[in-house]
């Protein structure tokens, strides 16, 4: 749309605003304010959760690298969110996003910066942001291989809003297009199905599909994913052998993202290591693995994992009969959920207290 037209439709229901007002808006030297920012919103059918979203992203990020070329943004900032430093994985993302053009010639580092900002947002529980940047990249047509990409991500955004069948559909025809030599994407797609399949009560599937993940993961020596996957593989352990044997499994995971760097994974192993404890009566231990857990998630500021660590504490000081503790924990799980979209038990439990 011109600034012509963004002008007429904002006075369909009163109240136009001026064409030389959207110029000084977009050029930066007028700040719209509320009413304004809300009419811009709607025209442009724009939910303002995720301008919300975007601006908390925006606050994270420290100041944006400078000297480097896209393709260095692109991977240097996968690597800093993968060692856990959101602030300068968010800050290559943004950087990213605003160095590229409408042309064809940085058509493809447009949707790489659309993935990886996409990733993040997924990452911290803002969904529906998630969405929003993933129906832009995947509306663009990107190539093949970033369709597939984004095909996947897309699935699993689905199913963290709570739509299964829409997340099965996605990774289905990622599936599809998928190039079987590209060990890296072929690994994406078979973890994210083994997720849902896990969900759907299809263990044997499930546990067919991480195995062959985790190969592909193998094979393209990528130890990110491989320890995303052993992950996923502490649940499955846990429906087919019990508690002790996920315990064991959540420990080797443990080591394994402390072996590379992977402080967000650390935090995941360490926060499923309390929840198993807390689940086989253990209290006193998952309080520990609890608040080793959310120490290390204040430090790196993912509000997502602090949501989880404050529902297993929760869990745990009412499990020792610890009143007070308890519900200090449960009012701060009720803090951090209201950042989050996704549909998780954990979340859906604590929103559902919060309703009644």
């Amino acid at each position: 749309m011109t600034l012509q037209q963004v002008s007429e439709r904002t006075g369909e229901g009163g109240h136009r605003i001026p064409t030389s007002t959207l110029v000084r808006i977009e050029q930066g030297r007028l700040d719209p304010g509320l009413k304004r920012l809300r009419k811009l919103l709607d025209v442009y059918k724009v939910p303002i959760q995720v301008v919300s979203d975007l601006l908390e992203l925006e606050e994270l990020a420290v100041d944006p690298p400078v000297g480097k070329d896209l393709e260095a943004l692109y991977r240097d900032g996968i690597e800093h969110w993968r060692a856990g430093d959101i602030p300068q994985g968010l800050a290559h993302f943004l950087a990213l996003k605003e160095a590229t053009g409408e042309d064809s010639a940085s058509r493809s580092h447009r949707h790489k910066a659309l993935l990886g900002f996409a990733i993040a947002a997924r990452s911290l529980g803002k969904f529906v942001l998630a969405r929003q940047l993933l129906d832009e990249l995947l509306c663009d047509h990107p190539e093949r291989a970033l369709l597939v990409r984004g095909l996947t991500l897309a699935s699993s955004v689905w199913r963290g809003l709570g739509s299964i069948d829409v997340a099965m559909a996605l990774v289905d025809r990622a599936a599809h297009l998928l190039d079987a030599t590209s060990k890296p994407d072929t690994a994406w797609v078979l973890h994210q199905r083994a997720k849902l399949l896990f969900e759907l009560g299809e263990v044997d599937k499930a546990e067919q599909a991480l195995g062959l993940a985790l190969d592909a993961y193998r094979e393209s020596k990528d130890t990110y994913g491989e320890t995303r996957g052993r992950i996923l593989r502490i649940l499955i352990v846990e429906a087919r052998e019990g508690i002790e044997r996920a315990l064991d499994e959540a420990e080797k995971v443990h080591r394994l993202a402390e072996t590379h760097g992977h402080q967000r994974l650390v935090i995941s192993a360490r926060l499923e290591q309390g929840r198993l404890l807390v689940k086989a009566d253990r209290a006193e231990d998952g309080l520990k693995a609890l608040a080793n857990g959310l120490g290390q998630a204040v430090l790196l500021g993912d509000r997502s994992a602090e949501f989880l660590a404050h529902y297993h504490l929760w869990k745990a000081h009412e499990q020792l009969g610890q009143k007070q503790r308890a519900r200090i924990a449960l009012e701060s799980a009720m803090h951090f959920v209201q950042g989050l979209d996704d549909s998780s038990t954990e979340a859906d439990e604590i929103r559902r207290l919060m309703e009644g």
